[in-house]
């Protein structure tokens, strides 16, 4: 019996040895000249043999592998190439003219759009697609993602003629961000008086980001960004859950930045960047609401609870009506006061009207964290004033100002759409009255009161658009 069991143990040390051996020998390649003697000497039918049974597993492991591999390299590649084709056909159809009318049930829209030069010569990344306007006396300013700007004449545009000057900065050329990556650059521009604000996503240390704020004096031919200093805290790219520690939980995109000035502050969205164990933290700026004084840069927070604000506009001299994506589903319309006393509470993560996405594993520890139940105010939290059921991709908002009731465009990114809502006296019955499909992602809108007229930054060519409501 005991020989039989010395037969067996060696059997099996044998058969793993071989396999530790084999499997080894299955993922070196031709320059192990070990391995290459061993392959070159075993014959074609024991390879056959092994490669059908004991081998099987580790040899589909390592073409999975390769596989793999093959496939990462393909799509740098592929990105490579295609922001190359995106420089070169940006360069062709920049200034490009279309004209066209939207019809809606209630109204006739006319869009004036333009190609926008976004293509940059010498980083191939920095061609960047994603931008920012806005007015300043009788130009418009256009930030685009990687910090090129662009200034282009109102009075010709009105002609149907695009010109426009580069205004050099010192954004572009520092490396506060890597453009590579897709989410970073700048998330919003604004234009105060004769100073402009940038909200940057910008990298503090190596793997690690936080959404920045800057300023400059306007010139005409350059603009030097300094920046107010916000926090040192920042989101690391590979972060995990403390409670949960095999989930990461970064997201890059969930970074706000969404900048309106008022009289005496500016108000600027700092997103979560998914960690969620922050924006109930008033210790932290992530997925909160911040004023920053003109006068000194002293910051306060305003409100807490937030996810990911891209939309804000300055209702009066004490109301800020902010726009915030849910997760899947659940997109949030915020009303704030600014100058509470306290800091207003918005309930994310415990409470959301959308759903946890599927990669999300809703273990407990993740449940405790962020639960999402479906009421505000049962938990303590102010209720939004609206939301949508299904994600439209929420970006700005602003003032309908082709109509004398309370309502306000609303634009999205994923539905392309601009939706009117009517909020009714003290926002307390709002209503979608009416859909505006543009037929491209719009990141911004701003209202040019002296032309009465929208213009919107369209993100899929990209295009500056020119609409206004057809009164005859």
């Amino acid at each position: 019996m005991k020989k039989k069991s010395i037969i067996l143990i060696s059997s099996v040390s044998i058969f793993i040895l071989f396999i530790a051996i084999g499997t080894f020998l299955v993922f070196q390649n031709t320059d192990n000249k070990i391995s290459k003697i061993i392959k070159d000497n075993t014959p074609l039918m024991v390879k056959g043999l092994l490669k059908k049974s004991i081998f099987y597993i580790p040899l589909k492991v390592r073409e999975y592998k390769e596989t793999k591999e093959s496939n990462e390299e393909l799509k740098k590649q592929n990105r490579k190439l295609s922001f190359e084709n995106r420089y070169l056909r940006n360069k062709i159809d920049s200034g490009k003219f279309n004209e066209r009318i939207i019809k809606t049930k209630k109204n006739n829209y006319k869009i004036e759009e333009f190609i926008l030069p976004f293509f940059v010569d010498n980083q191939l990344y920095d061609n960047d697609k994603k931008g920012y306007i806005d007015i300043y006396e009788n130009k418009i300013f256009v930030f685009f993602g990687s910090g090129k700007i662009i200034s282009i004449n109102k009075d010709n545009l009105k002609k149907g003629i695009f010109d426009y000057e580069l205004i050099t900065n010192n954004i572009i050329s520092n490396d506060i961000f890597d453009t590579e990556i897709k989410w970073a650059g700048i998330k919003d521009a604004k234009v105060d008086g004769d100073t402009v604000y940038l909200s940057v996503t910008k990298k503090v240390e190596n793997n690690c980001y936080k959404t920045s704020l800057y300023f400059s004096k306007i010139k005409t031919k350059d603009l030097y960004f300094d920046e107010i200093n916000l926090d040192n805290q920042c989101a690391n790219i590979f972060s995990n859950f403390d409670a949960y520690p095999v989930f990461k939980n970064f997201n890059g995109y969930q970074n706000g930045g969404r900048i309106v000035s008022g009289e005496d502050d500016i108000f600027l969205t700092i997103g979560d960047y998914n960690q969620w164990e922050l924006p109930q933290d008033e210790s932290s700026l992530f997925g909160k609401i911040v004023k920053v004084s003109k006068l000194n840069q002293e910051i306060s927070m305003i409100s807490k609870g937030h996810r990911n604000q891209q939309g804000m506009y300055l209702v009066d001299y004490k109301n800020l009506i902010a726009t915030e994506h849910g997760p899947k589903g659940g997109d949030e319309i915020n009303l704030i006061n600014i100058y509470n006393n306290k800091i207003q509470n918005y309930g994310w993560p415990i409470s959301s009207y959308g759903s946890h996405y599927d990669s999300v594993p809703l273990s407990k520890e993740i449940k405790n964290i962020a639960p999402l139940y479906k009421s505000h105010k049962d938990y303590g939290f102010i209720e939004p004033v609206f939301y949508f059921e299904k994600s439209i991709g929420i970006s700005e908002i602003i003032k309908n100002y082709y109509s004398n009731d309370n309502s306000f465009f609303v634009t999205s990114l994923k539905n392309k759409t601009i939706y009117v809502i009517n909020f009714g006296e003290k926002f307390k019955n709002p209503k979608i009255v009416e859909e505006i499909n543009i037929g491209e992602r719009i990141r911004d809108i701003i209202y040019d009161s002296e032309e009465k007229k929208y213009y919107l930054f369209l993100e899929n060519s990209p295009k500056i658009s020119i609409l206004s409501r057809i009164t005859n």
